[in-house]
């Protein structure tokens, strides 16, 4: 789904079923820059991490959820000011 928002926060939910390694969120701009990685806990099954938005320009982003170096998932996230 594409999570848009032009609050100053946004909430992403995940759900990690098995990790047998680091797990965490990238978030990146279109052109595969990194913007954000956060390392996510992996004993918990279902979470959600809240993002600041200041930190972020108006745009498109992508953010995946990658579990030992594999990518599990892929959305995209529009910020809107």
């Amino acid at each position: 789904y594409l999570s848009v928002t032009s609050n100053s926060n946004t909430i992403i939910e995940y759900g990690i079923e098995r990790a047998n390694g680091l797990c965490y969120l990238l978030i990146t701009d279109l052109t595969g820059r990194q913007v954000n990685k956060i390392q996510l806990n992996a004993s918990v099954k279902h979470s959600q991490i809240e993002l600041n938005n200041y930190q972020l320009n108006a745009g498109l982003y992508l953010y995946s959820l990658i579990i030992a170096g594999e990518i599990i998932d892929t959305k995209k996230m529009i910020i809107s000011k």
